[in-house]
């Protein structure tokens, strides 16, 4: 019994700081739309999360709380990922920033 007790408040502990962390270990900056299709769900929110952040600093927008930002996070992600699942040919992937749709999709959120 104690072994399970310690490892439920174990687990409990991990799930809890990993929750917390959504916004470590983005690096698709950079990186073509295929690359951003074929990475995880967690590294583009964190990427996202990254963008948010660079671009309401640099218009100076409030940021409000991390959950604010992992909320826009996943808004953004959610469009990008959208728009790039549109794209009928994957040549057509490779020559496109994510940064570029990502931002289009801030634009249409009206972000700034």
């Amino acid at each position: 019994m104690k072994k399970l007790i310690t490892f439920l408040i174990i687990t409990s502990f991990t799930l809890n700081v990993s929750a917390q962390e959504w916004h470590k270990g983005g690096t698709l900056h950079n990186k073509n739309l295929l690359e951003w299709k074929n990475a995880t769900e967690k590294n583009k929110l964190a990427t996202t999360g990254d963008w948010i952040v660079t671009l309401f600093n640099k218009k100076r927008i409030p940021l409000g709380t991390l959950n604010n930002i992992k909320e826009k996070a996943k808004e953004i992600r959610k469009c990008t990922n959208k728009k790039i699942n549109s794209f009928k040919s994957q040549n057509n992937l490779q020559g496109i920033k994510a940064n570029e749709i990502a931002y289009k999709c801030m634009k249409e959120k009206k972000y700034f």
